[in-house]
């Protein structure tokens, strides 16, 4: 009883605020008997004041845990963290502590440790704030540790909202909160599941990035790129602590934030690619307007994205991939508000290219650029490249420019095309460049007129130096990654490209690793000279696998100096000879490998948890008016099913929908002489609204060497079928624009849409999945012998 007692105390600490409003001695004794970050009995040793001490020193990274602000019970590095000190000497890193971070030179230390709860009595002031401010910019790392409502956050808040985030706007619930909602980023390398005790909920604008959220999407944990420093805030002082750091992933996401903060922003490589799930340490500044007045404030935020990545189509590179791009994103537009001027202007900007051997001795740059953003073909964005370089003559800094800012070609989001701006920037014959300078950095203007409303995003990519001494080869591989699905028994070919966008010639080895019976190449090694490709040839062989999922790597090793190594994974899946038939008519008392997928929304987000069900049923079957189909003929449909309401929360989203999945269609010759297929949905669901449908197919092209999806249109409404029994849907692909010449169908499936807004309960029914062609799918009978000729006695 009493550890419930102790909770209670801190739910009404918490309810006011974090401020102690019980009064009495009771009551202050009780309070101090609590933990208020865990809202637990305490542990450990009260309130002190440490000295300057280090804490451990057996390794070539420095950590400065700042205790200025006072500690509050035993959160310091020797006390609630030594399980976290020892853990990090081991990995090479030296532990100490200040009381007074004004005197330090931060600029000595990879990693600042900031805490509530080793910043409990007092708040930071306005020059530590510009101090650590400083450090970051200039390449330091910084992790950020608030909590719940019932801490002082407002004590560690004049520095996190510095670049963006604040720390402690809720107490999250449950107090034992595990969460798995973790975005794509090296702090969650090796991380599946994360382990919060009473927790705080963080608040994230630009330049901050939210990246781990509950399962009610309060965000967590976010990190920030700034200058050429990073930053991670936690929404939690104890997920690292002795108690805690052993539950989940804890460990190993503390081991990954403490690697990534301390590894050096200045960039030492050449191209910039965004392959490896960051920013690079690449910037966004603005918004700015024609004359140079700002920064304005803005709606656009700064991002990577996994989804678009040169050279693929906007939004279809492959997720979780870790390559990608950079991008600025608005859902509303540019939110500026700057009487007066004609345009705004935002800016990339590089990190430090001062350690770059080969921006060095560069003489230009390139870049592309996915312009996703313009609303109407009468909206224009422009964009121009800059280059900052310190004259050494002069002694100063000087900018110059690739001119007049160039109209970028609109791309619509997901459509399957590349429309990719290239844009160059060859500075070598700027008569007034410097003979004796420095490069220090480039960045990229995007221009937008203040009149003109923009949605969506625009994406940077493969900023690539040009000239300079030293001829690079510079590795191009295509796809990122194999999935292949056959059935038992098959087999089927792949091609992956290997090209050379660099100025020298690749040499490559490639193998398989592990070595798998079923995948075999037809070359091991080769060379490629700049500006070309080679294609190599991949064969899949499911004969004498059993089903299920079979992995390997394709490891290619090159002499392209920044990637020496590319692997491409490889997943194969084998059925169980998959469907060899024509018409799904689900009239075997089975779901014939049917299955349910969702709920996504209209911008493709998802899986979300739902209330919808999937299973076969028998009392509804086409023709038959449902629910009247006789019980026991073993002739029914597939269902999607909720016994009340969809149960979905997704804050923003204005649709859901569930898939009907078909099996593998690989080895049904009918199918693969299909030109479209029917289906028959019966609407025994909708009660507050109305259901939408269409029709997809999934083929694999084969000239190149992807799946592509193909629809019927716009989602069709659907009849309840207390008006019409059945809903007749028709999908033709024999005219769909862009359809493969050469392809497998690998699959059909069939979207169910509801408005979020609008109440579901019951069913919506699906039968008679039917391919359509020409004369090849008509029945043809054979019957043997052709007559008999019988004698008996």
């Amino acid at each position: 009883m009493r550890s419930k007692f102790y909770v209670l105390i801190f739910a009404l600490l918490v309810s006011v605020g974090g401020f102690i409003s019980i009064q009495g001695s009771i009551a202050q004794a009780l309070v101090k008997d609590v933990d208020l970050t865990t809202g637990l009995p305490v542990q450990g040793k009260p309130h002190t004041s440490l000295k300057p001490a280090i804490v451990t020193s057996n390794g070539d990274k420095e950590v400065l845990w700042d205790l200025t602000h006072g500690v509050y019970l035993d959160y310091e590095p020797s006390g609630h963290y030594s399980n976290l000190v020892s853990i990090l000497g081991g990995l090479g890193y030296t532990i100490t502590t200040t009381t007074n971070i004004g005197s330090e030179t931060l600029s000595q230390y990879d990693v600042v440790v900031i805490c509530v709860a080793s910043a409990w009595d007092e708040a930071y002031t306005t020059g530590e704030v510009s101090q650590i401010q400083s450090y970051v910019q200039n390449g330091g790392g910084l992790l950020i540790m608030g909590d719940n409502l019932g801490c002082p956050n407002d004590n560690i808040n004049p520095v996190s909202q510095t670049f963006g985030i604040t720390c402690g706007m809720s107490t999250l619930s449950p107090d034992d909160l595990y969460f798995t909602d973790l975005a794509s980023h090296p702090i969650f390398a090796g991380v599946s599941e994360l382990y919060y005790r009473a927790g705080g909920e963080l608040v994230v604008t630009s330049p901050g990035e939210e990246v781990a959220w509950t399962g009610g999407g309060e965000v967590t944990v976010a990190v920030v790129e700034q200058g050429s420093g990073r930053i991670v805030v936690t929404g939690d002082v104890g997920f690292c602590d002795n108690t805690y750091i052993g539950n989940s992933d804890n460990q190993k996401f503390a081991e990954n934030i403490f690697s990534w903060l301390s590894t050096a922003s200045s960039w030492t490589g050449g191209k910039f690619d965004f392959n490896d799930g960051t920013k690079q340490g690449w910037t966004l500044q603005g918004a700015y307007d024609e004359d140079g007045d700002g920064p304005f404030s803005s709606a656009f935020g700064f991002h990577w994205r996994d989804r678009v990545n040169h050279p693929n189509p906007p939004g279809l590179d492959p997720g979780d991939d870790d390559k990608g791009s950079i991008a600025i994103c608005t859902i509303g537009g540019h939110g500026i508000s700057n009487p007066g001027a004609t345009w705004w202007i935002m800016q990339f900007h590089s990190p430090n290219l001062e350690t770059s051997t080969t921006w060095q001795n560069a003489t230009g740059y390139t870049v592309e650029i996915a312009e996703c953003m313009s609303t109407f073909p009468s909206i224009i964005i422009y964009s121009n490249l800059y280059v900052v370089v310190y004259d050494i003559d002069e002694g100063r800094d000087r900018y110059f420019y690739n001119g007049t800012a160039q109209d970028l070609e609109h791309d619509v989001y997901g459509d399957g095309n590349a429309d990719w701006n290239h844009l160059t920037f060859d500075w070598s014959a700027i008569p007034t460049f410097p003979t004796n300078y420095v490069v220090k950095e480039v960045f990229v203007n995007i221009w937008g007129k203040m009149s003109d409303y923009v949605e969506g995003g625009l994406y940077l990519d493969e900023v690539t130096p040009i000239g300079g001494l030293m001829p690079l080869p510079d590795i191009v591989v295509n796809p990122p990654s194999f999935n292949v699905t056959l059935a038992q028994g098959a087999t089927t070919t792949r091609t992956l490209t290997i090209g050379n966008v660099g100025s020298a010639n690749l040499t490559f080895n490639i193998s398989t690793v592990p070595a798998v019976g079923w995948l075999s190449l037809n070359q091991s090694s080769g060379t490629v000279t700049p500006g070309t490709d080679t294609d190599i040839t991949v064969t899949f062989d499911a004969s004498g696998l059993s089903p299920g999922t079979h992995q390997t790597d394709i490891v290619i090793n090159s002499n392209d100096p920044d990637e020496s190594t590319v692997t491409i994974p490889v997943t194969l899946e084998v059925t169980g000879g998959g469907w060899v038939g024509g018409k799904f008519d689900f009239n075997d008392g089975t779901d014939q490998g049917w299955t349910l997928e969702g709920a996504y929304d209209e911008s493709g987000n998802g899986p979300f948890s739902s209330y919808f069900s999937f299973d076969w049923w028998d009392q509804v079957n086409h023709p038959n008016t449902p629910f009247t189909d006789p019980l026991g003929d073993n002739k029914g449909s597939v269902m999607l099913f909720t016994p009340s309401g969809h149960g979905i929360n997704n804050p923003g989203a204005t649709w859901w929908i569930m898939q009907f999945h078909s099996p593998d269609l690989s080895a049904s010759s009918i199918w693969q002489a299909a030109n479209g297929y029917t289906v028959e949905i019966a609407d025994a669901m909708s009660t507050g609204g109305t259901l939408y449908s269409n029709l997809y197919v999934v083929v694999y092209d084969i000239d190149e060497s992807r799946d592509r999806y193909f629809y019927n249109g716009t989602a069709q409404p659907l009849q309840h079928y207390s008006v019409a029994d059945w809903n007749h849907l028709t999908f033709d692909w024999s005219g769909a624009s862009g359809f493969p010449t050469n392809y497998i169908i690998k699959e059909v499936f069939v979207n169910i849409w509801g408005k979020m807004t609008d109440g579901v309960d019951g069913g919506v029914f699906l039968d008679e999945v039917i391919p359509i062609s020409g004369p090849t799918l008509q029945p043809d009978i054979t019957v043997a012998p052709g007559l008999f000729n019988v004698t008996l006695a």
